[in-house]
């Protein structure tokens, strides 16, 4: 009798521990306790989770790649490349969460629906082309959203594929770079060559931030730079902000974006080649 009376007893203390133990875990955060998959807006939708710790960002990077100079580079490893007619600025790249984890791939399950942005696909094909012929003309969509979109969608402004495009497309047009730097006579040649500080510091002055330059050596002209993409870095609220130096730089070590690129430095003058259809 009394063995089962202390049997009794140990089972009701074991009990009382183990609530302790999980009342404890959830407090804490802790990775033991097991998280709701709650979508960015708070409703259950199958397509999107929780971000981890390791998927975190801190800010958001807007590239422009200038398409004459991708071009340049894929004909330089014997890739076709057509840049579309309608085409004559800046492209868009992607607009691309960064921070110390700079995440990608967030939501595998989430995959990228063209019928969702059919609204958005007419100046999608002039503002974020793809110009490689070979694929199709969606593949850059598709691979942005997955990639960099999918991570984006934990700021309620981007929670949707249509969210992402049209918000990308509306930061593309209220920041016209090119325009930008018209205004200070720099413009696409094939014979002007401009210094390095000029380019920067006529964006600068028109962002009143600081932006990020990325250059190509071309194969056929290694005595200069060919401005490869034009990027900026807002806060969550996009609202501009300093792109420093060491966080494009982690952004670069950790996501190759095009072959060649590299920091575009004083070391060498800088062009901008005329877009060739």
């Amino acid at each position: 009798m009394a063995f089962h009376v202390r049997q009794s007893l140990f089972y009701v203390w074991l009990a009382v521990v183990l609530s302790v133990i999980c009342a404890s875990s959830i407090a804490s955060g802790s990775p033991y306790h097991i998280r709701s998959k709650l979508p960015w807006n708070g409703t259950l939708d199958k397509n999107t989770k929780e971000l981890t710790n390791s998927k975190q960002w801190d800010f958001l990077t807007l590239s422009l790649s200038w398409p004459q100079t991708f071009c340049t580079l894929e004909g330089d490893e014997n890739v076709t490349c057509q840049i579309p007619p309608d085409v004559n600025d800046l492209a868009i790249h992607g607009l691309w969460p960064s921070g110390k984890s700079d995440p990608f791939s967030c939501n595998n399950t989430w995959k990228f629906n063209v019928t969702e942005i059919q609204d958005l696909k007419p100046k999608l094909l002039v503002e974020w082309p793809n110009v490689l012929p070979d694929r199709p003309e969606d593949s850059l969509w598709q691979h942005e959203w997955e990639k960099h979109g999918t991570c984006a969608a934990s700021l309620p402004a981007l929670n949707s594929q249509h969210n992402y495009f049209e918000k990308t497309l509306e930061l593309k047009e209220k920041y016209n770079l090119l325009e930008m730097l018209r205004s200070y006579d720099i413009i696409p040649s094939d014979s002007k060559q401009y210094q390095y500080n000029d380019v920067f510091n006529s964006l600068a002055k028109a962002l009143r931030t600081q932006p990020y330059l990325e250059c190509y050596i071309p194969l056929q002209n290694p005595d200069v730079f060919y401005i490869a993409e034009m990027r900026i870095c807002l806060d969550k609220q996009f609202g501009l902000i300093d792109c420093t130096k060491s966080s494009m730089m982690e952004l670069r070590s950790n996501r190759v974006t095009q072959r060649e690129n590299q920091p575009c430095t004083t070391k060498l003058p800088l062009m901008i080649p005329p877009i060739q259809h």
